[in-house]
Order: structure tokens, then C-alpha cells, then sequence
């Protein structure tokens, strides 16, 4: 049994270039089996799956040779919130490699993006990107600045072996 639900199912017509066509199917393919259900982009490319543990929709934006992973995160509740979200981003440590932003003035944006060479390993990469997006959701919550501990992001290094436990 899965920990997902499916929000976009929506297709693309079938008018794509052959190549853009190939690689939808190859990456609807390679999601689905990873979240355990049928996934479809809509005509913008784009298709989400919420996670129950933990609660998190995921978005997945299809692009010319790359898949953007992206998930709203939080808000900034203190401004000085902004200096952890930039340690985090410091060369990925803390992001299992993945980029924190701001969408606007408070709303936390936590992306990645992943190439074609990538769907060999994209359960380990979107497993290392819920984790990190969870951790984020979690420090955004504390009152205190989000600043990174090492302690805290040690089991990141070492992925689960498997994205539904």
C-alpha cells in the first residue's frame, strides 16, 4: 500500500514531437512506479502527488531534458529565519541537494531538478528530497532562527532504503 495520492491526472495530447512525447511516458513511467500509482502530466507539464507521511504535496514540472521537483515548505515566521535558509543552501549539505528560496515575501520554495541519467536512482533522489523537504517544514516551524545543527541533517548522507516504510 502507498502513502500518496495522485492530484494531477490530466494527460498532454498526443501532437508532442515524438521525442518530448518518449520522454513524458519515460518519466510518468519512472514516477509512477516510484509513488506506486498511475501518474499523468497535464498540458502544462506539471503533476503533483501529496504524501501522507509526511504530509507534503510534491510538484513535478516537466522541462526540456530535466524533471523540476518542488514542494512549498513554510513560512518564514522571523526574518532572521533567512540566515539558516541560507547556511541549508551552503553546497546542498543540508538540502541532499536541493535549493531553498523564497516564492514571496514569507513562502518557503524547496526545488530541485533531475535529468534524464537521473531515473535510475529516482527513488533514492525523490526519497533524499521529502526527507530534506521535511526537515525544512519542521525547522520553519520553531520559533528560534533555522539554523543548521550537524547533528540534526547526519542521516542525510545515508538515504532510506526505501521511500514508503
Amino acid at each position: 500500500k502507498t502513502n500518496c495520492i495522485l492530484l494531477t491526472v490530466a494527460s498532454e495530447p498526443l501532437s508532442e514531437k515524438f521525442g518530448v512525447v518518449m520522454e513524458k511516458m519515460q518519466w510518468e513511467k519512472v514516477l509512477g512506479d516510484t509513488v506506486g500509482q498511475p501518474v499523468s502530466f497535464d498540458e502544462f507539464s506539471l503533476t503533483s502527488v501529496m504524501f501522507e507521511e509526511p504530509k507534503m504535496i510534491v510538484n513535478f514540472e516537466l522541462r526540456v531534458n530535466e524533471l523540476v521537483i518542488y514542494a512549498l515548505v513554510g513560512e518564514l515566521i522571523e526574518e532572521r529565519q533567512m540566515r539558516g535558509l541560507l547556511e541549508g543552501n551552503c553546497l546542498w549539505n543540508s538540502t541532499n541537494g536541493a535549493t531553498l528560496s523564497l516564492l514571496d515575501e514569507k513562502r518557503v520554495l524547496f526545488a530541485m531538478s533531475v535529468s534524464h541519467q537521473d531515473q535510475l536512482r529516482f527513488s533514492e533522489l525523490l526519497s533524499g528530497f521529502v526527507d530534506a523537504a521535511s526537515y525544512w517544514q519542521q525547522k520553519l516551524l520553531e520559533a528560534e532562527p533555522a539554523t543548521v545543527d550537524a547533528q540534526d541533517m547526519s542521516g542525510f548522507s545515508s538515504p532510506r532504503s526505501s521511500l514508503f516504510v
